[in-house]
């Protein structure tokens, strides 16, 4: 009998202890977030502009730009590394060559397309062309996916927050939006 109530209030210990324990690192997370708010480990979100009124005319441009970013989101290496269409690794050359490809029909894109919108637009899509421009320099010095994402992220951000916001502006007017699509796969 002694010994089922020493085995009794050994197994309560065990279960109270530990549950006690996850009771404090809850409350203590659950002050944290009231305090400091939730963790952020991606992108942040970025504030969103209203859509102001464009030209129709200018929608051919606005589904120029599109394919333009599509292409380029899908050359963009993640991680450090491309995969091609099959979804084979490609070497840093290869990863290279596709991504300046890609950003040049992206900065043609945007500068053919530009003198066609309001200036507001036009504002917005000059950030994204230097920030284009930019990425292009570093491309050229940049020794690996890696060390790529490390020259350009600052540069890769504040461009898609332009080109963003550009497609904020434009809004819904035509039959694509400006902004990239949220998934790309490899297309080139």
């Amino acid at each position: 009998m002694e010994r089922t109530r020493r085995q009794s209030h050994w197994i309560i210990g065990a279960i109270t202890i530990p549950a006690a324990v996850l009771g404090i690192f809850a409350a203590g997370i659950a002050v944290a977030v009231l305090l400091v708010g939730t963790p952020s480990f991606g992108p942040t979100s970025r504030s969103h502009r209203k859509p102001i009124v464009i030209a129709a005319s200018a929608c051919p441009y606005v589904a120029l730009m599109h394919t333009a970013a599509n292409n380029f989101q899908a050359a963009e290496p993640a991680f450090g590394f491309a995969l091609d269409e099959h979804g084979n690794q490609l070497t840093w050359p290869q990863t290279r060559s596709r991504l300046d490809k890609s950003l040049k029909a992206l900065a043609y894109a945007i500068q053919a397309s530009a003198p066609h919108f309001p200036p507001e637009v036009q504002s917005q899509l000059g950030v994204a062309a230097d920030a284009v421009r930019e990425g292009r320099q570093q491309l050229a010095v940049a020794t690996d996916g890696k060390d790529l994402s490390i020259r350009t992220s600052s540069v890769l951000n504040l461009g898609k927050e332009a080109f963003g916001w550009a497609s904020d502006l434009v809004g819904d007017q035509c039959s694509v939006p400006l902004g990239a699509d949220n998934i790309t796969l490899a297309r080139t």
